[in-house]
């Protein structure tokens, strides 16, 4: 899980409301661009191994969307967040996503 919000927040909250759900988080920091660059998608797929063509980014904005595109992976748009769909696809989403079940019948595939 990749966040524009300072590291210590991130690593605290992911802790304390998601603990086991994710091998790894990170937020801003010093020395690493924020989010629409990759930096912090492409450290994570580093530090986990996983090469960009087997990583999906999930997310809610246009910056989600161009950092997906920035990083060389596929994105898929959620649409619980804060954006509307009209508004992802203006920002260039090709995969819009409605549901948890829609998302992990996705990520099955």
């Amino acid at each position: 899980m990749v966040s524009n919000k300072p590291d210590f927040g991130v690593n605290k909250l992911c802790a304390a409301y998601f603990p086991g759900l994710f091998d790894l988080y990170c937020g801003e920091r010093p020395g690493i661009r924020k989010k629409p660059a990759p930096d912090t998608v492409l450290e994570v797929l580093r530090k986990l191994q996983v090469p960009a063509a087997e990583a999906v980014y999930i997310g809610d904005s246009e910056v989600d969307i161009e950092t997906a595109a920035n990083a060389g992976i596929e994105c898929l748009a959620v649409l619980w967040g804060f954006r509307s769909a009209d508004s992802l696809k203006a920002a260039g989403a090709t995969c819009l996503v409605a549901g948890v079940e829609e998302l992990r019948e996705r990520l099955l595939k």
